[in-house]
């Protein structure tokens, strides 16, 4: 029996030590970014604004730069949808740092649809630890012969470690 308590309470240190020290909860996040799609490419840049409790306990910068680094495409044989796989590098206009985003958006042409998954796949200086994933909406915004703009919305928690 004596055996058995040591081993519990032995076991429970190892999981209070394995808990990372000073991680943070997860916090709700809002990120709006107005996509430019050039003509026959996805959406790869522009501009990004953040909002939530994640911005005001200074989790997240709220605003900065979003650029493709990574896409592929596949389903598009169907002819009424293409599902993405995309990375898209957030850099903070401020300077304390940058994030990658991880997507899988799920693109639907007839009624339009555009929706998806995103999770925080790695960061750089304030945003090295930073964790989190959520929801993704693109709302169309208007149309040209050479590009597209499209209002992404991802909502989720992040949380850093």
């Amino acid at each position: 029996m004596h055996r058995f308590v040591m081993l519990v309470v032995a076991a429970a240190m190892l999981f209070v030590l394995a808990t990372p020290v000073g991680a943070t909860p997860p916090s709700d996040v809002r990120i709006e970014v107005e996509a430019t799609c050039p003509e026959n490419q996805s959406c790869s840049y522009g501009p990004f604004n953040a909002s939530g409790p994640s911005v005001d306990a200074g989790l997240i910068c709220s605003r900065g730069e979003m650029r493709d680094i990574m896409g592929q495409a596949s389903g598009y044989h169907s002819g009424s949808r293409i599902n993405f796989h995309i990375r898209k590098l957030f850099t903070c206009e401020d300077g304390s740092g940058s994030f990658t985003l991880n997507l899988q958006v799920r693109l639907k042409f007839f009624p339009f649809s555009d929706v998806g998954d995103w999770n925080v796949l790695e960061g750089t200086k304030g945003y090295a630890k930073l964790h989190g994933s959520g929801k993704l909406e693109g709302v169309l915004v208007s149309v040209t012969e050479t590009e597209t703009e499209i209002l992404d919305i991802y909502t989720g928690q992040i949380h850093v470690d």
